[in-house]
């Protein structure tokens, strides 16, 4: 996973403050390291409820001329492994409709599931 930009650490009623060039911040996750891992979340912060769609990432390795990919393990019980956690105030359904609308039209709505 790749991040453009800085932050400065937040807190638990305050998410991090960023500040990048040109007002734009670009996260890159390839296909490489995406799994079908997802775990939905929920956190209330001040009385209100945000529920976040977590999506788990694995490490890609080339050992020989295979290309495997796995959990970043330090020992038997410390996952290191990244995730992107996708966050909202209110129903992420939407977003992620008009996404998965996005791209059907871009696949000509193939179906098909491949990634």
């Amino acid at each position: 996973m790749k991040v453009t930009g800085t932050s400065e650490r937040g807190c638990a009623d305050h998410p991090p403050i960023h500040h990048f060039k040109g007002n734009t911040m670009r996260v890159n996750v390839y296909a490489e390291e995406m799994t079908d891992k997802i775990e939905i979340i929920a956190k209330e912060i001040n009385g209100q409820e945000f529920t976040g769609l977590r999506f788990y990432l694995e490490l890609p390795v080339t050992h020989g001329q295979m290309q495997i990919s796995g959990p970043f393990m330090h020992g038997a019980d410390d996952n290191d492994s990244s995730a992107v956690t996708f966050w909202g105030k209110r129903d992420l359904r939407n977003v992620l409709r008009k996404a998965l609308a996005e791209l059907d039209a871009h696949y000509g709505d193939a179906g098909d599931g491949a990634a």
